[in-house]
């Protein structure tokens, strides 16, 4: 029993959801290329690979001759009949022409080859998995980091890609710390694989924490109509409710701001302002500054912009300085 290839299949099947014919078939192909190297003049050669023990057979085709006069390629009716009592001359008949040192030979000849078929075989398994789970918020482990600050997340069956663009500065991760991100997209890569990649500073990541907390949102009642993220430090996002009996900003705060605050338990802390959305521009600028009050206001209609003065003391929360935003 090949123990080793027996460990291999039980490994990807496991860990790497890769069904066990789909290795053994990427392995066989890979192998078939190794034998045809390592046997000189051979025809027609398949390999076979047993499924419980790990076995492999190389197998050549032959033709049944009276007299050989090329071995690789004849079989003598008396050896071809030890195979098949019924054979007859100028049939074919497989015959085991397996080296006793291909298990070696084949290993440092097929490596490459079965490396690059069993990623295109987890390739199928990450697009069947995720592909439909974009957008989705999705768990897992870190594992390691690569280029510089880029994190590589465990989510069990794969590995997922977190690019150091794609997470807040404020944010500092470790190894084995577990992470919660949205499932941003997946990607093929350059060497005919697939990637996963995840975002915890894409605006989407605050919109599908909010579904999960408010049922309001879940359900179609309020509807989060734009988000605009400084990740790390603040998101602003403006609401409506379909239902007038519905508040969609006490909706999303939820019975003392337990909802909001689980969102910004998860965020780090970053603050979120949730603004009444309005059709009038104004009466959204207003919502969006409250509770700055707006001294004067001037609409440009030519240069589609809104100029406005406030007092002097309110200016640096109306430019967005961090430190000092309004709550």
């Amino acid at each position: 029993m090949n123990k080793d290839l027996i460990a291999i299949f039980e490994y990807l099947e496991r860990e790497k959801g890769i069904k066990r014919d789909v290795v053994i078939g990427a392995i066989e192909e890979s192998l078939r290329a190794a034998a045809r190297k390592s046997i000189s003049g051979a025809s027609n050669v398949t390999v076979t690979i047993h499924p419980k023990t790990g076995n492999i057979d190389v197998y050549s085709e032959k033709e049944i001759v009276d007299e050989v006069e090329v071995s690789a390629q004849e079989i003598s009716l008396e050896d071809a009949r030890e195979i098949d009592p019924e054979c007859e001359i100028g049939q074919f008949i497989d015959v085991i022409v397996t080296p006793k040192d291909f298990g070696r030979i084949a290993a440092q000849k097929a490596r490459q080859i079965i490396t690059q078929k069993l990623r295109g075989a987890e390739r199928d398994v990450i697009y069947e998995e995720y592909r439909h789970r974009v957008n989705e918020l999705i768990s897992g482990t870190v594992k390691r980091f690569v280029r510089g600050a880029n994190i590589i997340v465990d989510l069990g069956k794969v590995e997922a890609m977190m690019p150091m663009k794609h997470y807040p500065k404020t944010e500092k991760y470790n190894p084995g710390d577990k992470v919660l991100a949205l499932l941003l997209e997946v990607n093929d890569t350059e060497n005919g694989g697939a990637e996963v990649i995840l975002s915890r500073s894409h605006p989407e990541f605050v919109r599908q924490l909010l579904i999960q907390e408010v049922p309001e949102i879940s359900d179609g009642t309020v509807i989060v109509d734009k988000i605009v993220r400084d990740a790390g430090y603040r998101t602003k996002l403006t609401v409506r409710s379909v239902d007038p009996k519905v508040d969609p900003v006490g909706a999303c705060v939820g019975m003392r701001g337990v909802r909001v605050k689980n969102v910004v338990r998860e965020l780090h802390n970053e603050k979120i302002d949730i603004i009444p959305f309005s059709q009038d521009p104004v009466e959204l600028l207003q919502n969006a500054l409250s509770p700055i009050e707006i001294r004067k206001i001037n609409i440009s209609e030519d240069d589609n912009t809104i100029s406005i003065v406030v007092d002097d003391e309110d200016f640096a929360a109306v430019i967005g300085k961090r430190d000092e935003c309004p709550p």
